[in-house]
C-alpha cells in the first residue's frame, strides 16, 4: 500500500522544511493542495523545495505551473474533471488522479479512461483535518466490492491512521492519503514513518 501526503490547504510555517524531511524518509507522492493559490504562489512552494523532489509532487490546483516545473501529474478535484475517457495527456508523461465521493464514481460503467492513475474516495473515517467532515455511509461489503472492482487504483481518505490501515487493506485500497495525521501531529515525520511502517508489514 502506498501513502500519499496531502499539504494543508493554507501555507504553515516551516511547511517546505516538513515536506523535504518527509520526502527524505521515503515519501513517494506529495499532493500539493493550496485552494485559492495563484501560480506564483506554487512556484514560490515549488522553488523551496529541492528539484530533486518535484518529480513526486501532484498538483491540485494550477495546473499551468507543470510546464515550468517537473512535477509527477496532475490532480482533479471533481468539479474540473475533464470529461470521460479521461486518456494520456498528449506528449506528457503526467500521472493524472481525481477524487471520488461515492460507491457509484468508483464503479462507473465503462470506466473513466486509461489516461487515470488513481483516485481518492472519501471521507472513509471521520476526518482528522477537516472539523465536522463525516465518514460516509459506505457499507463495508459494497465498499469493498467496489474497490476491488473498481478500473483505476482506490486511495482511501478521510480520517487515515495507523490502526485503521489494516482495515483498509482487507478493504483491497491501493493506499492510503492523509493530511490530518501528518500536519495536526507534533512530530509529522514519525508519524508518516508510522504509517509507512504499518503498509509496509502489509505488503509482505
Amino acid at each position: 500500500m502506498n501513502v500519499i501526503v496531502i499539504t494543508p490547504p493554507k501555507c504553515i510555517p516551516k511547511e517546505t522544511l516538513v515536506i523535504k524531511s518527509l520526502f527524505d524518509s521515503g515519501l513517494q507522492t506529495l499532493h500539493l493542495r493550496k485552494p485559492g493559490l495563484k501560480p506564483d504562489g506554487f512556484k514560490r512552494i515549488l522553488d523551496d523545495i529541492p528539484q530533486k523532489y518535484h518529480s513526486k509532487i501532484m498538483l491540485h490546483s494550477c495546473h499551468e505551473v507543470s510546464k515550468e516545473y517537473a512535477v509527477k501529474g496532475l490532480h482533479y478535484p471533481s468539479a474540473i474533471r475533464p470529461p470521460t475517457p479521461i486518456n494520456h495527456l498528449e506528449d506528457s508523461l503526467l500521472q493524472q488522479s481525481t477524487s471520488f465521493h461515492t460507491l457509484e464514481e468508483v464503479l462507473r460503467e465503462g470506466g473513466w479512461g486509461e489516461g487515470l492513475s488513481y483516485a481518492f474516495l472519501s471521507p472513509i473515517f471521520n476526518s482528522i483535518s477537516k472539523q465536522g467532515y463525516l465518514a460516509a455511509a459506505f457499507e463495508e461489503m459494497q465498499l469493498e466490492q467496489a474497490v476491488r472492482k473498481s478500473s483505476v487504483p482506490v486511495i482511501a481518505l478521510g480520517g487515515v491512521s495507523v490502526d485503521k490501515i489494516p482495515f483498509l487493506h482487507r478493504m483491497g485500497f491501493s493506499g492510503i492519503a492523509t493530511i490530518g495525521t501528518i500536519w495536526e501531529s507534533v512530530d509529522p515525520v514519525a508519524s508518516f514513518e508510522a504509517l509507512q511502517s504499518e503498509c509496509c508489514k502489509l505488503a509482505v
